[in-house]
């Protein structure tokens, strides 16, 4: 049997008929379509199984289930995932890789034939909670498998200026950190000559890592060469890079084909005043490194980030402020 062929838009809905309709016909025939068990739940996933009389398909029907975070699964509150074959006795399955984690799911199976569609009982599943974890991608460092603050791997996350350890509805120079109002300079991380609060710091030290502080067990924010690491596996033939939409989150999806191994970067977009920008379309994680300029003056303003969009990923500079993902990384 095939996995998920597709997951698409439902059809109009023409005739509806469930397994409490009076007529005996029709009560015989919906007893012939059967959701069945779900198997290997995990985070973000599970295997989702069902029956059909054989009778039923033809040339021109179609199946699979209904799967929807609502009690009464519906193609309006939920996602219809279509399968291709069945087996001899008109079992099937289909895989669901893009559910969020410490969600209770409800499914049924659907027939359609004709005019006609036929619905089974509804089971329900709950994913399980998330748990960080460092992913060995054959890298220097392993890559945790979800942004800080996120509930599942293809969560968004929390978004932090550089160098401060606690989220906010506002994200500019004014209340930033380490950023003086009366002065208007950095007085924290500063390498610029004509500051009065040089202190040539150009790594976090770890009471200002949000990783560190948020998690401890050794996590950290990666560091600018670290990032870079991770961005040149796009041309390398060991990795996969895939942008997909897991759970209406677009990102990358990173595979190490050496061990199988996976990490989705959602593009999460990033915060500046009171508003959300790009979200979906760019991906912006934090380094723990300064951007070092010896001969701009105002470098101090900026640190190293990793920038990635559908068709572009590159390692540069942007101003401390901001805020932005962070995915942490552990020796």
């Amino acid at each position: 049997m095939k996995k998920i062929l597709s997951i698409i838009p439902f059809f109009t809905l023409l005739m509806i008929i469930s397994c409490g309709e009076k007529e005996s016909d029709v009560d015989n025939v919906a007893k012939d379509v059967v959701t069945v068990k779900t198997e290997n739940i995990t985070m973000n996933g599970a295997t989702l199984y069902g029956h059909v009389d054989k009778e039923l398909l033809s040339s021109g029907s179609s199946f699979g289930f209904i799967l929807s975070t609502f009690s009464n699964p519906t193609s309006e509150n939920g996602q219809v995932v279509t399968c291709s074959e069945v087996d001899k006795d008109g079992n099937f399955f289909a895989e669901t890789p893009w559910l969020s984690s410490s969600t209770t799911y409800y499914y049924k199976v659907f027939v359609e034939f004709g005019s006609v569609i036929m619905v089974g009982n509804v089971k329900s599943f709950a994913t399980k909670e998330l748990v960080l974890s460092a992913v060995d991608m054959g890298l220097s460092v392993k890559w945790a498998n979800a942004n800080l603050g996120a509930t599942s791997i293809e969560a968004n996350g929390d978004y932090y200026a550089w160098g401060e350890t606690e989220i906010k509805k506002e994200y500019n120079w004014t209340c930033y950190k380490w950023y003086n109002k009366d002065s208007k300079e950095i007085y924290k991380y500063n390498l610029s000559p004509s500051s009065s609060s040089i202190d040539y710091k150009t790594t976090l030290e770890s009471d200002d890592d949000a990783a560190r502080v948020k998690l401890g067990g050794g996590w950290r924010m990666p560091t600018g060469s670290e990032l870079a690491e991770l961005l040149a596996t796009r041309n390398n033939d060991d990795y996969l890079w895939e942008w997909k939409s897991l759970s209406g989150n677009n990102g990358w999806m990173v595979t190490f084909l050496g061990n199988k191994n996976k990490l989705f970067l959602p593009a999460a977009g990033r915060r500046m005043d009171f508003g959300l920008y790009s979200e979906g379309t760019e991906g912006r994680y934090w380094s723990s490194n300064l951007y070092v300029d010896s001969e701009s003056p105002t470098s101090s303003y900026q640190a190293m980030h990793c920038y990635l969009t559908e068709y572009y990923g590159d390692v540069h500079s942007d101003y401390r402020y901001i805020g932005q993902s962070i995915r942490p990384v552990k020796e």
